[in-house]
């Protein structure tokens, strides 16, 4: 969207030789505040950068002239403008500096005066040959970042005499002050639900894993729904935070993309695994960037390589940043999974007399999984082929949202319970019911940890502030039994 510069508007200062305004610049992968320092002084009528700019910044000099003078304005015929970014130990980049530059060059040639200039005004636009303003395509990263801030991007000077700016719309060139409305709900929205439902089993499972964000691996036999209920958790998960689904959109709109919702993102078995991991000149952004804020579905797991699974084994370790080539991205992200667990796709441990493979080919089939990477999962469920499906996408959406209000009511809870840690959990627990829970066998701290994480969630949806004894015993049986079950290997 464009408008006319029209920097007539601009008016009542007074002229001097040097003027300081704030911007943006981008530093590695997101936007940071940096000050435009601009001076006047005698030489040949151009345009100079300083402070480290990109190649970029530097063709800006020419465009900015001329933007000037096609708005019948005229350009310093016996000076040259310096224009100093601070600080100066990065190199910068980005395309919104165009704007602060030609309204401090009109400003100290006193053609123009602002009313409302002052140290923690932002400037930030890219202007055309012909003077227009455009929206810069990272404006977005500056306007959550910087929520406290004034921003100005081009619209018109007039709005600068009211005392308090309001925020009009984004994707429009606008003044924002004390941004806190409605951006995520204007920018985010739930897609709508598909018309299925599924089993009382299903449905139980789905809402403990949107609603606690806990990672889980479906296996069973073909046919039992496990890809259908994987690929439609995303949708049953929480609104993002705004800071959250900034960077899940900053990540797509590198790739041309547009995010309309939490990414959920399903590589293929046959992928690399420099295409997941990105970073690399083929695949600069892999599929665990853009996965971040949402959901890894790994459909068929069993049939990913052997190394790609091992180079999942750290980065589904912990939500948190991944350090490659001194570039740093966000890769928190609900992972969740789908397998057979045999040749003929018939197993599990529960009806072991529906495979038609020996014994010999399905453990050879489940030595692809081993066992470090399957202990990154906290819920292990076996699928199976049922019948009577009652329950809607839009009732456990309900349901979940009951127990996000009891949530917040009594705990107002920063994070989901897939991420709450021992110390934030045992408050909740009784000395009896923790000491009953816990089975006769030595368990790893990954098991016990998310049988909690999981009770928690489970008490949620009772709506009952601590986790009962039944919680705890209900979590065992996602969290625990499965996976014994799955590591004895000892099948008729």
């Amino acid at each position: 969207m464009t408008i006319s510069l029209n920097l007539k508007f601009w008016h009542r200062l007074h002229i001097q030789a040097r003027m300081r305004v704030m911007s943006y610049a981008k530093r590695k992968k997101e936007l940071v505040p940096i000050e435009v320092e601009v001076l006047l002084a005698a030489g040949l009528p151009t345009i100079r950068f300083f402070g480290k700019p990109d190649n970029a910044i530097k063709e800006s000099a020419r465009k900015i002239k001329a933007a000037i003078q096609n708005q019948g304005y005229r350009f310093p015929r016996t000076q040259q403008v310096l224009v100093n970014l601070r600080p100066h130990h990065f190199t910068k980049t980005c395309s919104g500096l165009d704007l602060a530059v030609a309204v401090a060059i009109l400003h100290l040639t006193g053609q123009v005066r602002l009313s409302y200039l002052k140290k923690d005004l932002f400037i930030y636009g890219e202007l055309t040959l012909g003077g227009e303003v455009i929206t810069p395509e990272d404006l977005v990263e500056a306007s959550f970042i910087h929520q406290k801030e004034d921003l100005l991007t081009g619209e018109s000077p007039e709005e600068l005499a009211r005392p308090t700016l309001q925020v009009k719309n984004l994707a429009s060139l606008a003044y924002a002050k004390e941004q806190k409305p409605s951006q995520k709900t204007l920018l985010c929205q739930r897609p709508p639900l598909a018309p299925l439902s599924f089993t009382r089993e299903q449905a139980d499972l789905m809402k403990i894993v949107a609603y606690g964000e806990h990672s889980c691996l479906f296996a069973g036999s073909s046919g039992s729904g496990k890809t259908t209920m994987a690929h439609h958790i995303p949708l049953l998960l929480a609104e993002p935070s705004t800071k959250t689904f900034t960077e899940s959109l900053n990540y797509w709109r590198r790739l041309g993309k547009d995010l309309r919702w939490r990414p959920s993102v399903a590589p293929h078995h046959t992928s690399t695994a420099k295409s997941l991991l990105g970073q690399s000149k083929l695949y600069p952004i892999g599929d665990l960037q853009k996965a971040h804020g949402g959901a890894l579905i790994l459909d068929e797991l069993l049939e990913f390589s052997k190394p790609v699974l091992e180079a999942l084994r750290e980065p589904t370790e912990a939500h948190s940043s991944v350090l490659l080539k001194e570039n740093s991205f966000r890769r928190n992200f609900l992972l969740l999974a789908t397998s057979n667990l045999c040749f003929c796709g018939g197993f599990t441990p529960e009806q072991p007399q529906n495979c038609r493979c020996s014994n010999y080919r399905r453990l050879q089939y489940l030595e692809r999984l081993s066992g470090p990477f399957l202990d990154r999962f906290q819920i292990l469920h076996f699928t199976h082929c049922q019948n009577q499906r009652l329950f809607s996408l839009s009732s456990l959406l309900d349901d979940i949202g009951l127990a996000q209000d009891f949530a917040k009511k009594h705990r107002s809870p920063q994070k989901p319970n897939s991420s709450l840690c021992e110390e934030e959990l045992l408050p909740f627990i009784s000395k009896f019911a923790l000491e009953n829970m816990l089975p006769p066998e030595p368990i790893s701290f990954r098991r016990y940890l998310a049988t909690l994480q999981v009770a928690r969630s489970l008490a949620d949806f009772d709506q009952s502030p601590d986790i009962q004894l039944n919680h705890l015993g209900q979590a065992a049986s996602y969290t625990l039994l499965p996976f014994q079950q799955l590591s004895q290997r000892q099948y008729p």
